[in-house]
């Protein structure tokens, strides 16, 4: 029987995503600070995709192979668009952006994060098991947690600096590495926080991003920064809230959310042009935003998009979608 516990939480994390790339949520104070609180959204993704890695020493080809088709195809027809239209005029840096970051496509880094860490996958299980060897999990000896952190280290000092956003930063596998690796810890049973130490750390990192992000924001007056999802705090508080997710795991009947999650991957590769197209519609009707107008955006972005998928997935040939990453 499928447990569509999983289906629940891809459904709440792709909900996130959409808030965290509707245009009030990345300006303004207010909008800023309302952000944080949608910051687990592609860490969630990560979690989940490192939690149902197989427990196994090799690599899973596969798996890339289904990744690596649909990022072949929308880096493609984004970049043919964009070269066509000329709002992206056609440079080397272009296409080694295309190519090795998912710079055509916005969303597509995800992509492209998930098979470097689908690569490193068979080094990750082996040094869990390592760890995890006829003992407790040995976290004081676990050198891999410290990836994400030196990362961040570096990203905090270029953007402090420079007061400019690194031109390669989440596209990345060592920026996300620490989801992917807990969700993988998770896997082997090796962690476990009670569900009320989780829920306490989620209260304590809520108020820490507020902070970080109003100093970012205000003190240093690089928005963009205080805004992004790649925070110390932003971290701490996906890692929490994963944790607890996972530790209030139950039965859940196949609904809205869960419906959502099952479209997720579609509905992420999707939700990029038809929220533009959706903003510019409101714009028109409704010129004034506010968390109201954000609310209409998300949700007709949503319908929209599943829409789009249903429809494909019922009359579109399955190799089709399944190569679009609509199936």
């Amino acid at each position: 029987m499928r447990d569509n516990y999983y289906s629940f939480m891809k459904g709440v994390a792709i909900i996130a995503v959409l808030f965290i790339h509707t245009s009030f949520m990345s300006s303004g104070e207010s909008g800023i600070l309302a952000r944080q609180l949608f910051t687990f959204a592609v860490s969630m993704f990560f979690f989940l995709s490192g939690y149902f890695t197989k427990l196994e020493e090799n690599i899973d080809f596969k798996g890339i192979i289904r990744i690596m088709i649909p990022y072949s195809l929308w880096s493609i027809m984004w970049f043919a668009f964009t070269s066509i239209t000329g709002s992206q005029p056609v440079t080397l840096w272009k296409i080694i952006n295309t190519i090795f970051f998912g710079g055509a496509f916005f969303p597509l880094y995800f992509l492209i994060v998930l098979v470097e860490l689908k690569l490193l996958s068979p080094f990750i299980i082996k040094n869990i098991k390592r760890l995890t060897n006829g003992n407790s999990y040995q976290l004081h000896k676990d050198y891999m947690l410290l990836i994400t952190p030196i990362t961040l280290g570096i990203l905090y000092a270029i953007q402090y600096y420079t007061k400019q956003q690194p031109t390669i930063y989440a596209q990345i596998f060592p920026t996300w590495f620490i989801m992917y690796y807990i969700g993988c810890l998770y896997r082997f049973d090796a962690i476990k926080v009670d569900s009320q130490k989780a829920l306490l750390a989620i209260i304590a990192s809520i108020y820490i991003m507020n902070v970080e992000a109003t100093f970012i924001n205000k003190v240093l007056n690089i928005p963009f920064w205080a805004a992004s999802q790649i925070k110390i705090s932003s971290f701490l508080y996906s890692i929490s809230l994963c944790i607890l997710f996972m530790n209030l795991h139950r039965h859940v009947k196949r609904g809205i959310i869960v419906r959502l999650g099952e479209y997720s991957f579609g509905i992420f590769l999707l939700h990029i042009p038809v929220k533009m197209l959706i903003e510019k519609i409101i714009l028109y009707a409704i010129p004034i935003q506010n968390p109201c107008w954000q609310i209409l955006v998300v949700v007709l972005t949503l319908i929209v998009c599943w829409m789009v998928i249903d429809v494909a997935n019922r009359f579109l040939p399955e190799r089709f979608n399944r190569y679009l990453g609509l199936k």
